[in-house]
C-alpha cells in the first residue's frame, strides 16, 4: 500500500495540483462573470454539484489506478524489441505529444462509432449546458481505462512515464473549449481545437456530433475527413439525443449501460 501512495505522490500532475486546481476553477469563475453578463445565464447548483462528486470519483479512481497503468506501461516497454528512443527533453514532449494526438483522435473517433463504446462515452456528452463543467463531466468506466489505447507508444521506444504525462497534458488541453463565452477564432479554429469547433462536436444531433474529435490539433479532421465547420448562427442545443436529462451522478454514469444493455437484449433472438 506504501508503494501505492508513493507512485501516486511522485505523478508529476500530482506535484502541481493546486496549481492546476486553482487555473481551472479560476476559470470557471470568470466564464460565470461572462455567462451572466453576456447571456443572462448561470451555472446550475445542481448541475455544479452533480459535476463535481462525478469529478471526485473520476480522479480519485485515475490516481488509485496511476501504479497499475504506470506497471502495464513499464512492462511493455521492457517486453518491446525496440529501444528506447534517443531523445530528450523539448524534443521527446513534442514528438510525443503529436503522436499522443493522433491516437486520442482515433480513440475519439471509436467511441463515438460502435454502440458499448459510446455508452461508455456519452456521459460526457449528457450536459445540456456547455460551460467549463462539462468538461470535467466525464465517464468513469472510460476514464479508468482508457489510457491504455496509447500502449503502442511504449512498443515505438517512448518512456512509459512520459506518455502518461503526455496523456494528461493532452486531454487538459481541451478544458478551455467547452464553452459558449468564446466565438470563433478566425484562422485558428482551422488548425486547433477551439470553443467554435467543439461545439459542433457537443451538438445533441449525432450527425453533428460525430465530427471534430481532434483534442488539440485539428489537421486530423481534416485529413481524415471529419472536421466541420460551426455554423455562422452557432450550435446552441446541446446534449445526447434519446436521453432524459438528469443530475444524478449514478444515472449519469449508468443509463447509458442501461440504456446499451436494453437494446442489446431487444436485439437478442427470443427463445421458443
Amino acid at each position: 500500500m506504501a508503494e501505492l501512495f508513493t507512485a501516486v505522490r511522485d505523478h508529476p500532475l500530482w506535484q502541481y495540483r493546486h496549481a492546476l486546481l486553482c487555473v481551472a476553477f479560476g476559470c470557471m469563475l470568470l466564464e460565470m462573470i461572462v455567462l451572466a453578463w453576456r447571456f443572462h445565464s448561470v451555472y446550475r447548483p445542481r448541475l455544479m454539484l452533480s459535476t463535481t462528486a462525478m469529478w471526485i470519483v473520476e480522479q480519485g479512481g485515475r490516481l488509485l489506478t496511476y501504479p497499475l497503468r504506470l506497471t502495464v506501461f513499464v512492462l511493455v516497454a521492457k517486453s518491446a524489441s525496440t529501444p528506447p528512443l534517443a531523445l530528450h527533453g523539448l524534443t521527446a514532449f513534442l514528438l510525443a505529444y503529436v503522436c499522443v494526438d493522433l491516437l486520442y483522435y482515433w480513440k475519439h473517433r471509436l467511441l463515438h462509432t460502435f454502440d458499448w463504446t459510446w455508452a461508455l462515452h456519452s456521459v460526457h456528452h449528457s450536459s445540456e449546458e456547455l460551460n467549463l463543467m462539462a468538461a470535467i463531466r466525464l465517464g468513469w468506466l472510460q476514464r479508468w481505462l482508457d489510457d491504455f489505447f496509447y500502449l503502442p507508444l511504449v512498443l515505438l521506444g517512448f518512456d512509459p512515464t512520459l506518455v502518461l504525462l503526455t496523456v494528461e497534458l493532452n486531454h487538459a488541453s481541451q478544458f478551455w473549449c467547452h464553452t459558449r463565452c468564446i466565438g470563433r477564432l478566425a484562422w485558428l479554429d482551422a488548425m486547433l481545437n477551439t470553443p467554435s469547433n467543439h461545439r459542433v462536436h457537443h451538438a445533441r444531433a449525432r450527425a453533428i456530433a460525430d465530427h471534430n474529435y481532434g483534442s488539440t490539433l485539428m489537421c486530423w479532421d481534416a485529413c481524415f475527413g471529419t472536421y466541420l465547420r460551426e455554423p455562422s448562427e452557432h450550435v446552441q442545443v446541446f446534449g445526447v439525443e434519446d436521453a432524459a436529462p438528469s443530475d444524478n451522478p449514478l444515472r449519469i454514469q449508468l443509463g447509458p449501460l442501461q440504456r446499451y444493455a436494453r437494446a442489446l437484449l431487444a436485439r437478442s433472438p427470443r427463445e421458443h
